[in-house]
Protein backbone atom coordinates (compact mmCIF):
# COMPACT_ATOMS: atom_id res chain seq x y z
CA UNK A 1 0.00 0.00 0.00
CA UNK A 2 3.08 2.42 1.08
CA UNK A 3 4.42 1.50 -2.53
CA UNK A 4 1.62 2.62 -4.33
CA UNK A 5 0.80 5.06 -2.80
CA UNK A 6 4.31 6.59 -3.41
CA UNK A 7 4.36 5.83 -6.89
CA UNK A 8 0.75 7.99 -6.79
CA UNK A 9 2.63 11.29 -4.94
CA UNK A 10 5.46 11.17 -7.75
CA UNK A 11 3.60 10.18 -10.94
CA UNK A 12 2.69 14.05 -11.22
CA UNK A 13 6.65 14.79 -10.42
CA UNK A 14 7.80 12.95 -13.44
CA UNK A 15 5.33 14.27 -15.51
CA UNK A 16 5.95 17.79 -14.62
CA UNK A 17 9.72 16.91 -15.44
CA UNK A 18 9.03 15.32 -18.56
CA UNK A 19 6.83 18.64 -19.69
CA UNK A 20 9.91 20.34 -18.87
CA UNK A 21 12.49 18.82 -20.31
CA UNK A 22 10.33 18.39 -23.57
CA UNK A 23 10.03 22.36 -23.35
CA UNK A 24 13.69 22.75 -22.48
CA UNK A 25 14.52 20.55 -25.76
CA UNK A 26 11.75 22.57 -28.10
CA UNK A 27 13.60 25.74 -27.05
CA UNK A 28 17.01 24.26 -27.65
CA UNK A 29 16.01 23.18 -31.13
CA UNK A 30 14.51 26.66 -31.88
CA UNK A 31 17.45 28.54 -30.92
CA UNK A 32 19.50 26.11 -32.97
CA UNK A 33 17.39 26.49 -35.75
CA UNK A 34 18.10 30.49 -35.17
CA UNK A 35 21.23 30.51 -35.31
CA UNK A 36 21.37 28.26 -37.97
CA UNK A 37 19.70 30.71 -40.06
CA UNK A 38 21.99 33.43 -39.04
CA UNK A 39 25.24 31.46 -39.62
CA UNK A 40 23.22 31.11 -42.87
CA UNK A 41 22.25 34.19 -43.25
CA UNK A 42 26.22 35.87 -42.51
CA UNK A 43 27.55 33.18 -45.13
CA UNK A 44 25.47 34.53 -47.47
CA UNK A 45 26.38 38.32 -47.10
CA UNK A 46 30.08 36.95 -46.71
CA UNK A 47 30.08 35.73 -50.34
CA UNK A 48 28.27 38.66 -51.42
CA UNK A 49 30.79 41.07 -50.26
CA UNK A 50 33.71 38.77 -51.70
CA UNK A 51 31.66 38.56 -55.28
CA UNK A 52 31.35 42.54 -54.86
CA UNK A 53 35.26 42.43 -54.12
CA UNK A 54 36.05 40.69 -57.18
CA UNK A 55 34.20 42.55 -59.27
CA UNK A 56 35.47 45.69 -58.46
CA UNK A 57 38.84 44.06 -58.56
CA UNK A 58 38.11 42.70 -61.86
CA UNK A 59 36.96 46.46 -63.02
CA UNK A 60 40.08 47.63 -61.56
CA UNK A 61 41.87 45.38 -63.59
CA UNK A 62 40.73 46.02 -66.79
CA UNK A 63 41.35 50.10 -66.37
CA UNK A 64 44.59 49.56 -65.18
CA UNK A 65 45.38 47.09 -68.36
CA UNK A 66 44.17 49.53 -70.62
CA UNK A 67 45.89 52.62 -68.76
CA UNK A 68 49.07 50.77 -69.10
CA UNK A 69 48.85 49.53 -73.06
CA UNK A 70 48.79 52.99 -73.89
CA UNK A 71 51.82 54.02 -71.39
CA UNK A 72 53.48 50.75 -73.22
CA UNK A 73 52.48 52.46 -76.54
CA UNK A 74 53.87 56.08 -75.07
CA UNK A 75 57.24 54.28 -73.80
CA UNK A 76 58.04 52.71 -76.63
CA UNK A 77 57.29 56.00 -79.06
CA UNK A 78 60.07 57.54 -76.78
CA UNK A 79 62.45 55.37 -77.65
CA UNK A 80 61.41 55.55 -81.41
CA UNK A 81 61.02 59.61 -82.07
CA UNK A 82 57.50 59.53 -81.17
CA UNK A 83 56.79 56.51 -83.32
CA UNK A 84 55.75 53.01 -82.64
CA UNK A 85 54.44 50.88 -85.74
CA UNK A 86 51.94 48.09 -85.51
CA UNK A 87 54.22 46.00 -85.52
CA UNK A 88 56.18 47.23 -82.16
CA UNK A 89 52.34 47.39 -80.62
CA UNK A 90 51.84 43.65 -81.32
CA UNK A 91 55.08 42.19 -79.53
CA UNK A 92 53.90 44.92 -76.44
CA UNK A 93 50.69 42.78 -76.52
CA UNK A 94 48.41 45.81 -78.24
CA UNK A 95 46.50 44.51 -81.04
CA UNK A 96 45.60 46.79 -84.22
CA UNK A 97 42.23 46.84 -83.35
CA UNK A 98 43.23 48.70 -79.96
CA UNK A 99 45.39 51.14 -82.23
CA UNK A 100 42.80 51.98 -84.06
CA UNK A 101 40.48 52.68 -80.84
CA UNK A 102 43.03 54.93 -79.85
CA UNK A 103 43.16 56.57 -82.60
CA UNK A 104 39.46 57.03 -82.49
CA UNK A 105 39.98 58.46 -79.20
CA UNK A 106 42.30 61.31 -79.99
CA UNK A 107 45.03 59.61 -78.12
CA UNK A 108 47.42 58.82 -80.85
CA UNK A 109 47.24 60.06 -84.45
CA UNK A 110 48.27 57.54 -87.55
CA UNK A 111 50.93 58.87 -89.06
CA UNK A 112 52.08 56.76 -91.76
CA UNK A 113 51.49 52.79 -93.25
CA UNK A 114 51.39 51.35 -89.96
CA UNK A 115 53.10 53.98 -88.22
CA UNK A 116 51.39 56.07 -85.11
CA UNK A 117 52.73 58.93 -82.95
CA UNK A 118 50.88 59.61 -79.50
CA UNK A 119 49.21 63.01 -79.83
CA UNK A 120 50.97 64.86 -77.11
CA UNK A 121 54.16 64.24 -78.40
CA UNK A 122 56.53 66.86 -78.36
CA UNK A 123 58.68 67.02 -81.77
CA UNK A 124 62.30 66.79 -82.35
CA UNK A 125 64.45 68.03 -85.28
CA UNK A 126 65.45 64.81 -86.07
CA UNK A 127 61.78 63.26 -85.85
CA UNK A 128 61.29 63.45 -88.94
CA UNK A 129 64.14 61.43 -89.98
CA UNK A 130 63.09 58.54 -88.16
CA UNK A 131 59.85 58.70 -89.84
CA UNK A 132 61.14 58.60 -93.27
CA UNK A 133 63.29 55.42 -92.22
CA UNK A 134 60.07 53.80 -90.62
CA UNK A 135 57.96 54.62 -93.03
CA UNK A 136 60.38 52.81 -95.86
CA UNK A 137 59.83 50.01 -93.60
CA UNK A 138 61.91 46.97 -91.72
CA UNK A 139 65.58 47.04 -92.72
CA UNK A 140 65.38 50.84 -94.28
CA UNK A 141 67.88 52.85 -93.29
CA UNK A 142 68.58 57.18 -93.92
CA UNK A 143 70.71 57.52 -96.58
CA UNK A 144 73.00 59.82 -98.52
CA UNK A 145 71.92 63.74 -98.53
CA UNK A 146 69.55 62.96 -95.59
CA UNK A 147 72.35 61.96 -93.10
CA UNK A 148 74.37 65.38 -94.06
CA UNK A 149 71.20 67.17 -93.45
CA UNK A 150 69.99 65.58 -89.98
CA UNK A 151 73.68 66.09 -89.06
CA UNK A 152 74.20 69.40 -89.99
CA UNK A 153 77.31 69.24 -92.00
CA UNK A 154 76.35 71.47 -95.40
CA UNK A 155 73.48 72.98 -96.65
CA UNK A 156 70.44 70.47 -98.60
CA UNK A 157 67.52 70.21 -100.14
CA UNK A 158 64.93 70.24 -97.11
CA UNK A 159 62.00 69.08 -99.02
CA UNK A 160 63.42 65.94 -99.41
CA UNK A 161 64.47 63.01 -97.30
CA UNK A 162 66.51 60.04 -98.61
CA UNK A 163 66.10 56.32 -97.31
CA UNK A 164 68.00 52.91 -98.37
CA UNK A 165 66.31 49.62 -98.02
CA UNK A 166 67.44 45.50 -98.91
CA UNK A 167 64.26 45.19 -100.07
CA UNK A 168 61.88 46.46 -102.62
CA UNK A 169 59.01 47.93 -101.10
CA UNK A 170 55.49 48.86 -102.71
CA UNK A 171 54.33 50.92 -99.84
CA UNK A 172 52.56 54.47 -101.21
CA UNK A 173 55.20 56.95 -100.15
CA UNK A 174 54.83 60.50 -100.02
CA UNK A 175 56.66 62.39 -102.77
CA UNK A 176 59.01 64.22 -100.45
CA UNK A 177 60.61 60.81 -99.56
CA UNK A 178 62.79 59.04 -101.94
CA UNK A 179 64.11 55.60 -101.64
CA UNK A 180 67.18 53.48 -102.80
CA UNK A 181 66.64 50.00 -103.62
CA UNK A 182 70.21 48.67 -102.80
CA UNK A 183 70.65 44.52 -102.24
CA UNK A 184 72.21 44.41 -99.50
CA UNK A 185 73.38 47.11 -97.57
CA UNK A 186 72.96 47.57 -93.82
CA UNK A 187 72.96 50.05 -91.49
CA UNK A 188 76.81 51.41 -90.94
CA UNK A 189 75.93 54.05 -87.97
CA UNK A 190 73.24 54.83 -85.25
CA UNK A 191 72.60 59.15 -85.46
CA UNK A 192 70.43 60.11 -83.21
CA UNK A 193 68.82 56.83 -82.74
CA UNK A 194 68.24 56.33 -86.40
CA UNK A 195 70.11 53.65 -88.78
CA UNK A 196 72.30 55.43 -90.81
CA UNK A 197 74.54 55.37 -93.80
CA UNK A 198 77.87 56.47 -91.79
CA UNK A 199 78.74 60.38 -92.41
CA UNK A 200 81.69 59.18 -94.05
CA UNK A 201 80.22 57.51 -96.99
CA UNK A 202 76.74 59.49 -97.23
Amino acid sequence: MRASAHKRATAPRRRKRAVDQAIESSHHTQSERHIGSHRTASLSTRQTMVLQSHLSKLLCFRYASAMTKFEYIYEIAADNHGLITSAQAREAGISNNELVQYAKRGRIAKVGHGIYQPEQWVPDPSDTYAWAVMSVGPGALLYGESVIAMLNLAPTNPTRMFAATPRRTRRKLPNSIKVEWLRGIKPTATYNGIPCQSAQDA
